[in-house]
C-alpha cells in the first residue's frame, strides 16, 4: 500500500465480490477526503498516486483530479 511519508496520501484495497476495489485518502491541515472504488488496477492506482503526490494535491482538489485522472 502506498504511501506518502507522514502519512498525508495513501491507497489502500477494500474487498468486493469482483475483486479489489482501491480508494485513495488524501490528508493535509486536518482537512481528509476518501475516495473509494476508483480503481480495481494496482498499476492504475500507482500512477494516480503519483500524480497526486507530484502535484501536492490538497484534499479539496483531490476528486478533481482525480476526476480528471478518470477522463484522461
Amino acid at each position: 500500500m502506498p504511501r506518502r511519508t507522514g502519512g498525508l496520501l495513501s491507497a489502500g484495497g477494500g474487498g468486493t465480490p469482483s475483486g479489489s476495489a482501491t480508494a485513495s485518502r488524501v490528508e493535509s491541515g486536518g482537512e481528509r477526503t476518501e475516495i473509494p472504488g476508483i480503481t480495481a488496477s494496482q498499476s492504475g492506482i500507482l500512477s494516480l498516486l503519483s500524480k497526486l503526490m507530484r502535484g501536492s494535491v490538497t484534499p479539496v482538489a483531490a476528486r478533481d483530479v482525480v476526476e480528471d485522472w478518470l477522463l484522461e
